[in-house]
């Protein structure tokens, strides 16, 4: 589960480095930092890019190329529609939770990667952005 950010990051390095500038965003996941339902293999897959985003960013910060990632908690996308997160009763258990009171949605991630795509962030790197609704402050 490592190898598609991992292959897709190693393809694009050459490239940054030639340029000497970059920025790679990768995507963990809350599961990275906290049991988020008993799927094990995807919490240790999760955290492993949350590594990968550190190493990376140690190798590459002498291109000034920056790594990140993101940690988002439960975002309403096709999967989590169908894995029924925002149907009424199984959504009113879940957000008990999250002390924001909901779960999130795309634009709120894709608000986290421009800022760490942007020269706002040109000074973080290596890091795990958790962008959770509060979740993991539990």
């Amino acid at each position: 589960m490592l190898d598609a950010p991992y292959d897709f990051s190693r393809q694009a390095i050459p490239f940054m480095k030639a340029q000497h500038n970059g920025k790679i965003i990768l995507i963990s996941s809350i599961c990275a930092i906290r049991e988020g339902g008993g799927n094990f293999g995807y919490g240790v897959m999760k955290a492993g890019v949350a590594a990968m985003a550190r190493c990376m960013a140690n190798s590459l910060a002498q291109y000034n190329i920056q790594v990140n990632a993101i940690a988002p908690g439960i975002i309403r996308t096709d999967l989590t529609e169908r894995q029924g997160c925002f149907e009424d009763q199984r959504y009113k258990s879940i957000i008990q939770k999250y002390p924001a009171g909901r779960l999130g949605e795309p634009e709120e991630i894709a608000g986290v990667a421009l800022f760490l795509g942007s020269n706002l962030s040109s000074f973080m790197d290596g890091q795990l952005l958790v962008v959770d609704g509060g979740f993991s402050g539990n």
